[in-house]
This record gives C-alpha cells, structure tokens and sequence, in this order.
C-alpha cells in the first residue's frame, strides 16, 4: 500500500519511483492516489495499469471534491483484478448518505 502524494508530507514519488516498486513485487500493489489533485505535477500512475496487472490505483471524492460525507472511492486497475474485487462487494456501492443524495 503507497500512498501517493504522501499525507501529511506531500512527498509525491515519480512515476518512475512507483514502476520500479511494482515491478519488484509479485503481490498486488495498491496506490492511493486521494490528494493527487493537491499536488504540483500529475505523477498519477493510473496510466499504467494495462502494463502492471498487480497495480491497483485508488482516488477519491472525499477531498478535493469536498464530498466527505459520501466516502465515496473509486479505484483503476486490470481487468481481471477489477473482476476480482466486484466478486467482493457489497450490494451497495456507496454508503446510505450517498444512496440518499443521489
């Protein structure tokens, strides 16, 4: 799990820095990407995802969207992973305040 850019810090790794993460894991590698929108460069690596099917990237419309109250995440990823996590979830996408406002 990276999160990236970092919160408190703001540190933001380049995608390069992230390739090489993934490259040297077998397992799956989760970037939460929820303050990309706060950071000086668009270092996203969802643009990876079609090479790295272990790379499974979150965002969020919690915080520069100013939705806190919905929790409502989003996340990019292969095919197949994006297969496996549907298999997981709950009836309901989002959660009862979400459900109401929409």
């Amino acid at each position: 799990m990276l999160v990236n850019p970092n919160a408190p810090t703001g540190l933001l790794l380049s995608q390069a820095e992230v390739i090489h993460l993934v490259e040297g894991m077998d397992g799956l590698v989760v970037v939460d990407e929820a303050y990309m929108d706060f950071a000086d460069s668009d270092e996203s690596v969802i643009s990876l995802i079609d090479r790295y099917p272990n790379l499974l990237v979150l965002r969020t419309f919690s915080k520069s969207y100013g939705l806190c109250g919905v929790r409502a995440r989003y996340g990019f990823g292969h095919e197949r992973l994006i297969a496996a996590l549907e298999k997981g979830k709950d009836v309901y996408n989002v959660d009862a305040i979400a459900r109401f406002a929409s």
